[in-house]
């Protein structure tokens, strides 16, 4: 275990102090992150949180290793809370005290959202893209971006995608942004999420949009060189 030793001081006098420092015996908490299937869940991170008079007194984590098993060493005497964090899955804390064995940690699974990105023109599967969630509300236009959805693909020959870890929503639903070299950003129909029931059929078509030109003057009518030009959709914000 670690002990903290505080308020020590030095004068001219005394160049040496003396300090005894006691160190408890450590004691841990090890078992297993697993879903309801009793399959063990690799990789997922999971934290013991102490707690003393309301104030955190302690924390340590590990990753659960390719069975789900983990076991957090090196804990001080006391009761903990015990999270694991994992994406595409909800995990509920477990408050228990140290030196307990054969923990278990059971996780749901979050929904995937899965479909396919294609040529607009040939309906030929596009190979090389990235995928992302917007969310979309009632009697509302615009659309959010959910920025930890984005899904790099590379090499599909299918063109498949799936995001993992979709939560479900109660006052809207999901629609899939997707982008490609040499294509316009392109939408797809508006789906909505169940709790930890995936959805699959999604289709994005991606066309190759047109070009837009102009000139960057000053209030004058001379040219500025060097500016940047974006563009963005009319729904963003």
């Amino acid at each position: 275990s670690t002990a903290n030793v505080l308020g020590i001081e030095f004068d001219d006098e005394h160049v040496d102090v003396k300090r005894d420092v006691v160190l408890k015996p450590a004691q841990s908490i090890c078992g297993k992150v697993r879903g309801a299937n009793g399959q063990g869940i690799a990789g997922a991170k999971v934290l013991a949180i102490g707690f003393n008079s309301a104030q955190q007194s302690a924390r340590c984590e590990v990753l659960s290793n390719d069975q789900g098993e983990f076991c957090l060493d090196a804990l001080l005497p006391g009761k903990y809370n015990v999270i694991a964090v994992l994406r595409g899955w909800r995990f509920r804390a477990v408050p228990i005290a140290a030196d307990t064995r054969n923990l278990v940690i059971e996780g749901q699974k979050e929904a995937d959202a899965c479909g396919t990105v294609v040529d607009a023109d040939t309906g030929a599967p596009i190979t090389d893209f990235q995928v992302r969630l917007r969310v979309t509300f009632e009697e509302n236009p615009v659309t959010q971006p959910v920025p930890e959805s984005r899904v790099v693909v590379e090499k599909a020959s299918d063109g498949a995608f799936c995001i993992p870890g979709v939560q479900a929503t109660s006052d809207g639903a999901y629609l899939v942004e997707a982008s490609a070299p040499g294509y316009a950003p392109g939408f797809s129909k508006p789906f909505s999420i169940e709790t930890g029931r995936s959805i699959r059929g999604i289709e994005v078509r991606l066309g190759h949009g047109g070009a837009l030109t102009g000139r960057v003057v000053d209030a004058n009518g001379r040219p500025v060189a060097q500016a940047r030009v974006e563009t963005h959709d009319n729904e963003w914000t």
